[in-house]
């Protein structure tokens, strides 16, 4: 756990409250995923990109089925095994993912170290973000004024820190619900 802002090496019991939290984050988008509306940058129109994450639900903190095992430091770094043991219906939430027929994109995401904690959730929302924009790449030809659908993380997320940056890989399933095309230009 890197920490800027008050005490280093973080005390253990607060690097655990710290871990069990971006996992309750990602496991909640691993089982149910997000809502999204996307708007491509346009520089000729003169329109900032505008990515929207909404989650479908979230993983309330303090869920008992959700816990750290293995907790040990060494070096002052922090290693543990998250567990998080699954009900019926959010197995069947995947399970109703896991089709063929559904979408598959990949995307990398950043955030500035120095600027906090807070930024591994922002490069996991550019990884998200950069994975849509993979997949609607390859579909659409014509830049569309907005793209709304759902996406639902479908492997472990992974992050890892470098030259000062947070780097976030994710691999998506997504429906597109909605294109809205430009009708003039």
């Amino acid at each position: 756990m890197v920490s800027l802002e008050g005490e280093y090496p973080v005390p253990e019991d607060k690097a655990v409250k710290n871990l069990l939290e971006e996992a309750r984050i990602f496991l909640s988008s691993m089982i149910y995923g997000y809502g999204f509306i996307y708007t491509p940058s346009d520089k000729t129109r003169k329109i900032k990109e505008v990515f929207v994450l909404k989650p479908a639900a979230l993983i309330k903190w303090g869920d008992k089925r959700l816990e750290a095992t293995d907790v040990r430091q060494e070096n002052k770094r922090l290693y543990a095994k998250v567990l998080y043991h699954l009900l019926e219906f959010q197995y069947l939430n995947r399970e109703a993912w896991s089709s063929s027929a559904i979408a598959v994109s990949a995307g990398m995401g950043t955030g500035n170290v120095f600027k906090g904690s807070g930024e591994r959730r922002v490069s996991f929302k550019n990884a998200i973000k950069d994975a849509v924009r993979n997949y609607l790449r390859t579909r659409i030809y014509n830049k569309p004024r907005e793209v709304s659908g759902e996406v639902i993380v479908w492997n472990s997320p992974e992050v890892t820190v470098n030259k000062g940056m947070y780097v976030t890989t994710v691999r998506i399933k997504l429906r597109i619900k909605k294109v809205v095309p430009y009708r003039i230009f």
